[in-house]
């Protein structure tokens, strides 16, 4: 339970422009 909530933490630490990236790429997976 503590490694998801420090990778939580990790992604909500990550810059914008990765997110939005791994975003982008998570709504080509989904389509």
């Amino acid at each position: 339970m503590e490694q998801v909530k420090m990778e939580l933490w990790e992604f909500s630490a990550m810059p914008l422009r990765k997110r939005f990236r791994i975003q982008s790429l998570l709504r080509l997976y989904c389509t």
